[in-house]
């Protein structure tokens, strides 16, 4: 994900991963944008003077991928099928599978397998009246993950942080992403730093 824009001056550009534009100056209400949904980018910066908020950091994804010939236990409709891999929205890309979870979930293996995840936390909120753009959530990629089949894996998604309404308060952190099969086995992913 990418970070926010910072505010003043001018717009500031956004981060590659979804950052927030930060507020342009000298408009009265220069807000900075918010971060990309499910990017994990961070909000934008208000801008210098007229009681410019800071742009919300960007909710953060969680993207699992395997091999495309385990889609035969995979159940994409209502057909009917003994045992499938479910979780989140599955589409097929050439010769591999791709379960998005753009909000909390579980994600169930329909056999035992190798899986490569990618965590995305929330971005950062942005700071208010010059305040800096907020953080990028963090990123985790797993390669080769084992999974077992009918176990339940945990998916949450952070939320990314608020942007700040008044001084000095900063923007909020965005929200953890996890992946795993309970709090004590999980995969944990930091959400990114309010601006001040």
């Amino acid at each position: 994900g990418g970070g926010g824009g910072g505010g003043g001056g001018t717009q500031s550009k956004a981060g590659v991963g979804g950052g927030g534009i930060g507020g342009n100056y000298p408009q009265p209400t220069g807000a900075g944008a918010a971060g990309t949904a499910n990017r994990g980018g961070g909000g934008g910066g208000g801008s210098h003077g007229g009681s410019a908020s800071g742009g919300a950091g960007g909710s953060g994804v969680v993207v699992m991928r395997y091999a495309k010939e385990r889609v035969v236990d995979t159940q994409v409709s209502a057909a009917n099928s003994t045992t499938s891999t479910t979780g989140g929205s599955i589409e097929f890309h050439n010769d591999e599978t791709f379960h998005t979870f753009n909000t909390s979930g579980t994600f169930t293996a329909g056999e035992s397998m190798n899986v490569d995840v990618l965590i995305v936390a929330g971005g950062g909120g942005g700071g208010y009246d010059s305040g800096g753009g907020g953080g990028a959530g963090g990123l985790t990629y797993l390669s080769n993950q084992p999974v077992i089949k009918d176990q339940t894996y945990q998916i949450f998604v952070g939320a990314g942080g608020s942007g700040s309404t008044s001084a000095p308060a900063r923007g909020s952190n965005g929200q953890n992403s996890i992946f795993g099969t309970s709090n004590t086995s999980a995969y944990y992913t930091e959400g990114g730093g309010g601006g001040g």
